[in-house]
């Protein structure tokens, strides 16, 4: 019975592991994607109008 716990614990601290891992994979995304969308809107409002 001692293995069975060892290994629940170790699935578990591999699945809190790879969680921690997406969410800061996820903030980085979302500060590229804010720095995308600024570039774009300074793109499009410096772009001649024709």
């Amino acid at each position: 019975m001692g293995y069975l716990a060892a290994g629940f614990v170790a699935i578990w601290l591999l699945v809190m592991v790879y969680v921690v891992f997406m969410a800061l994979r996820q903030g980085k995304l979302e500060q590229e994607l804010v720095g995308l969308e600024e570039a774009l809107q300074e793109q499009r409002r410096n772009a001649p109008i024709d």
